[in-house]
């Protein structure tokens, strides 16, 4: 069996506009990270808001930075990156499933958020 560990870096600000949508994306894998870490710009729209609820809804560990100045997006996401405990890389839903398990061992458990 393959042990990983994927986190998922997170940059954001002001971007409570498409915010809901990039979380339920990463809830729709069908292999779910076992965090995803989140670094904020100095947000002053619902972003942190939305982080928040989103941290004690996932099924997966949230972890919210809040930068004391900013760092700029580049800066930023590194920060995020920096602070991951696993792997990252950009995923499409199913990736690790296709790319790691053989079909017919994939156990297909999906969780809803509503929002």
């Amino acid at each position: 069996m393959i042990n990983l560990k994927i986190s998922i870096a997170l940059a954001t600000f002001n971007g409570a506009r498409f915010l809901k949508d990039q979380l339920a994306s990463l809830v729709e894998q069908t292999f779910l990270p076992a965090e995803l870490v989140v670094t904020d710009d100095g947000s002053t729209d619902e972003t942190l808001a939305i982080l928040e609820w989103f941290s004690h809804v996932a099924p997966f560990h949230v972890s919210v930075h809040l930068n004391h100045q900013r760092l700029g997006y580049g800066m930023n996401f590194l920060k995020a990156a920096s602070l991951c405990s696993g792997g990252n890389r950009p995923l499409e839903p199913r990736a690790l499933e296709v790319e790691f398990f053989p079909m017919e061992e994939v156990l297909h458990e999906k969780v809803k958020i509503h929002w």
